[in-house]
């Protein structure tokens, strides 16, 4: 069904951040800001990036389906990409934004960033080879 859909996008001002993240942290995570620890704030952070990174991901995801191309999937069970935020942050250009925003709101990005686990997925073998490649 391609019924009409419209949306405005998530905008990338350090007022915009500051929203998105306090409305993330209230209405998805559900915890009064006052209250809130470290990991509940890098998640409500992490969401709020993410947002705007979705629609990149789905603007792509369209191009490649109307262009019929090929891809090619790896799976590795010893795949270790380590933490993203920071890699993302990075590759969308709002690092400097995101921290001001953080730091508006009197929290540090550095300490957030410490908060986000490695995940386990293996160590080492063609794995870490693939997410060589892959960086």
């Amino acid at each position: 069904m391609n019924a009409p859909f419209t949306y405005a996008s998530p905008t990338l001002t350090v007022d915009a951040l500051k929203h998105s993240i306090a409305y993330k942290l209230m209405f998805t995570i559900g915890k009064d800001p006052s209250i809130a620890n470290k990991h509940e704030w890098l998640n409500a952070s992490l969401l709020a990036v993410r947002d705007r990174m979705v629609e990149r991901w789905l603007r792509s995801s369209r191009a490649q389906l109307s262009q019929d191309v090929r891809q090619v999937y790896y799976l590795s069970m010893e795949f270790l990409m380590g933490r993203t935020l920071g890699n993302a942050l990075l590759a969308m250009g709002i690092y400097d934004d995101l921290n001001q925003a953080l730091d508006e709101m009197g929290l540090d990005l550095a300490e957030l960033m410490e908060e986000e686990n490695d995940p386990g997925l293996g160590n080492g073998g063609l794995g870490r080879l693939a997410a060589c490649f892959l960086d």
